[in-house]
């Protein structure tokens, strides 16, 4: 970068958070022209010109109703709500007005905001309206989603209220075989409030835990969470016998092979990625199946279930975050370890898919509490320095050419160079932090020093910073900052009672363990008291509602969940965006209803 281009990118970076996303662009574009520019006989003068550019305030893009619809479609498909708004906004006061409201609808409904989104599409159901049939197949899918959740917080009059709004244009295999499976969960709650005695085989389940050893702390509180899951849903027929991993792989194995000659039905746990890989080829010999609880991906298969939280949702989530806070330049600095490696390769990839672009990537040591020398690569100080030095030199000729002829500017800029200290480059408007809470304070002193802490740009992280740990310094220089973290509606609520069990805190880990109980013995009762067949039930439409939110299995092991989205204040922080209720209904192709009935006349001109 030359000198023009050093004074444009660090005069703009300052600003760039604050802009709308469609004044950032435009940022984004002077920056590509100054730094592609070929700048030849550069003199004092030229840079006092272009400390000024950078203050003129750019033009704000004109949008045609066409571009208003287009790039509403487009952020709604990429999952940028605030984008998409803001473009439905500006819809609302043209002739496309009905549409804004179907579409202003079609958000509210991928936000969870189920009851809004129903409401609002009755706006758009008139009798003449082009987007009825597509607005009442949405409110069919929306009933369905709210009688699912009412359902499965044992709200059955509730339930059977949305399940009679069921109304759909068209009926579908999709959306029937949802009212089916939900009417079948409602008459089977109604069964167990009058008929709680045992039926069937007994279902055993092994839990392996670290309950002696290094994790002992955290195997025990996670045993104490499971045990309260079957308190509180209780079933004679659900038996569940713990089994030590002693902290280590030897351990794990030997627990394994327990479980498996006591003839479990399934196995809960290990805790770790290596503690389940040192059973895997056990259970998988014993056709058993397993729900580890650890979040390495790479283990999953079909008989074993990766149940932690999953890092690439994460990181894809964060980049969203970024996206849709009118940011189209980011970095990261990331742990150099497995975990941080991975987690900023999501995070590339999907800021990359959204128009985000990644100026750095700089990984430091995960043992170190200093980050200075990582910090003042991301500044760039050497290369602020190099230019300094240039610019120095520059001045000093032109004294020699023309000595007391040089201008008063000229010559106080050379006096202020005479000590060489460079300023942050900071080129990007948001940073990427996928560290642990404690970790985070620490870091954060630095980031300020170099003029990268959140009152400068976007900080944006993990659910790592989802611990009271974080705010051991009151949020200092992270107040703002954004990261996804595990629903919070249910979990609270278990939290609660756990200290009222237990008169002790729930340790976070400890919810997978509760969770997962609570799935397995719902499937063993959606399987009819068929151990042989809970599997099949992991995979129902819809998933689990458990406390870590709506919880979704894959028959290739893989499992899904939904994240609030929240924003770090002093003391703690607060949900700038709850996770949904329950998963959103799929997003209709093409968005506009109107370009689907024009391909049903193509393809169907007779209208069967």
């Amino acid at each position: 970068m030359n000198l023009k281009s050093f004074f444009a990118v660090a005069v703009l970076s300052t600003a760039l958070p604050s802009q709308s996303y469609a004044q950032y662009d435009s940022i984004s574009a002077l920056i590509d022209v100054t730094s592609q520019a070929e700048v030849t006989n550069t003199t004092a003068a030229d840079v006092s010109a272009i400390a000024i550019e950078p203050t003129l305030e750019p033009q704000q893009p004109v949008y045609t109703t066409d571009d208003h619809k287009k790039l509403a479609q487009e952020f709604i498909k990429k999952g940028l709500y605030n984008k998409a708004l803001f473009h439905i906004d500006a819809l609302q006061a043209t002739e496309e007005e009905l549409f804004a409201t179907f579409l202003k609808a079609t958000v509210l409904a991928q936000q969870g905001q189920f009851e809004k989104a129903f409401d609002l599409y009755d706006h758009t159901t008139g009798f003449n309206s082009p987007f009825k049939e597509a607005s009442q197949d949405a409110q069919a899918e929306l009933a369905l989603k709210l009688a699912w959740v009412a359902a499965h917080q044992n709200n059955l009059q509730q339930a059977g209220y949305w399940l009679n709004r069921y109304n759909p244009h068209k009926e579908t295999g999709h959306l029937e075989d949802m009212r089916e499976q939900l009417e079948d969960t409602i008459n089977i709650k109604k069964l167990e409030k009058f008929d709680n005695a045992p039926k069937g085989k007994p279902l055993k389940v092994a839990l392996l835990l670290p309950l002696s050893g290094i994790h002992q702390n955290m195997g025990q509180n996670m045993l104490e969470a499971a045990q309260l899951a079957l308190f509180q849903q209780p079933n004679q027929n659900v038996l569940l016998y713990p089994h030590d991993t002693q902290s280590t792989e030897t351990g794990a194995r030997l627990a394994a092979q327990k479980a498996i000659s006591d003839r479990a039905h399934i196995i809960l746990g290990p805790l770790t990625a290596a503690n389940t890989r040192a059973i895997e080829s056990f259970a998988e010999s014993a056709d058993m199946p397993v729900i580890s609880f650890s979040s390495d991906s790479t283990l999953a298969n079909r008989d074993l279930h990766i149940f932690g939280h999953n890092n690439g949702i994460q990181g894809s989530l964060a980049a969203k975050m970024i996206a849709d806070s009118d940011v189209s330049i980011s970095a990261v600095l990331a742990p150099n370890n497995d975990y941080g490696i991975n987690m900023t390769q999501t995070f590339t990839d999907q800021a990359l898919a959204l128009g985000v672009s990644v100026s750095q990537v700089v990984y430091f040591d995960p043992n170190s509490n200093d980050q200075s020398q990582q910090l003042k690569q991301l500044a760039q100080e050497e290369r602020a320095l190099q230019l300094l030095k240039d610019e120095k030199a520059m001045l000093e000729r032109e004294f020699k050419l023309v000595g007391a002829a040089m201008s008063d500017a000229s010559l106080t800029r050379l006096e202020s160079l005479e000590t060489l200290s460079p300023q942050p480059m900071v080129d990007f408007g948001a940073l990427y932090l996928p560290v642990s809470s404690n970790k985070l304070p620490l870091i954060a002193s630095q980031l300020a020093f170099y003029d990268m802490d959140n009152s400068h740009i976007q900080l944006v992280g993990s659910a790592l910073w989802h611990n009271k740990s974080l705010y051991t310094n009151k949020g200092e220089y992270i107040k703002g900052s954004l990261y996804p973290a595990p629903a919070s509606a249910l979990l609270t609520v278990l939290e609660k009672d756990f200290k009222t069990h237990y008169q002790k805190d729930m340790a976070p880990m400890s919810s997978l363990a509760y969770d997962a109980v609570k799935m397995v013995t719902q499937a063993y009762v959606y399987s009819g008291y068929r151990p042989n067949r809970i599997q099949d039930e992991f995979y129902r439409d819809g998933g689990y509602l458990l406390s870590n939110g709506p919880t979704k299995l894959f028959r290739g092991g893989l499992t899904e969940r939904l994240y609030d989205t929240n924003e770090v204040r002093t003391y703690s922080h607060i949900t700038r965006l709850s996770a949904p209720m329950a998963f959103p209904p799929s997003l209709p192709n093409p968005l506009d209803p109107r370009e689907r009935s024009g391909l049903d006349s193509f393809f169907n001109p007779w209208g069967f």
